[in-house]
């Protein structure tokens, strides 16, 4: 998930005075992420995985959970996929180191590789999903799998029951997402709106709340909390 956040200053930090959730292409250069992305197909961009904390992972290994067994639960959780894009996916992105996101672009995208969470429809569709992946599992999130395809505008702002769909043997994950999904719930659904952020230089000696998420980079410490 991304956000397009405007600062000002406050002493010797600054401060969020805007958060709206975007999509953007990644930095580049001394700034980029690597790591972050992994390529699970032949073709490129058909078939990848975001990662939320730019790790080694081995894509084969990734590839051959995606096309192997799997077991779905349901959540006590209804979503639309405004709420996800806006609220859901940035809680999941700041409280799981593990977190992820899986993509596939259409001919991949109609071939139900992806579970699907949200659609893009159109002549280039694209079915997405986020979740966690860990050395022997991957976990993912995903509408109720007896309903038909979000093909439309319409279907795509109605509510769905949420699914967990998991590939591998470690449960614990899979109880981690159930765990994140229903505090999101329990806490409000809060969304970027809700979301304020403070960054400060890399060498700050932090002062925080219990509840507040710290994530630092290679020059800044950036402090979120949920109004």
């Amino acid at each position: 998930p991304q956000v397009s956040a405007a600062f000002e200053q406050v002493e010797d930090h600054l401060e969020s005075i805007s958060i709206r959730a975007c999509g953007f292409v990644g930095m580049r250069g001394m700034l980029a992420e690597e790591g972050s992305y992994v390529q699970l197909s032949g073709e490129p961009g058909l078939l990848y995985l975001r990662l939320g904390e730019p790790r080694t992972v081995d894509a084969e290994a990734i590839y051959q959970l995606l096309t192997g067994p799997s077991q779905d639960l349901p959540l006590p959780v209804k979503v639309t996929p405004q709420a996800i894009f806006y609220g859901l996916s940035s809680w999941l992105a700041l409280h799981e180191p593990l977190s992820c996101t899986l993509a596939a672009h259409s001919p991949l995208a109609e071939q139900k590789i992806v579970p699907e969470l949200t659609r893009m429809p159109g002549k280039i569709a694209t079915v997405s999903t986020l979740g966690l992946l860990s050395e022997q599992t991957l976990s993912v999130l995903m509408r109720d799998p007896a309903l038909p395809p979000a093909t439309d505008e319409v279907s795509n702002a109605l509510p769905f029951r949420l699914f967990v769909r998991s590939f591998g043997t470690d449960n614990a994950l899979t109880q981690r997402l159930q765990e994140q999904v229903i505090a999101w719930d329990a806490s409000g659904r809060p969304g970027e709106r809700n979301l304020h952020i403070r960054a400060y230089p890399h060498d700050t000696n932090l002062t925080v709340q219990e509840r507040d998420i710290t994530l630092s980079k290679r020059w800044t410490q950036f402090v979120f909390s949920w109004n």
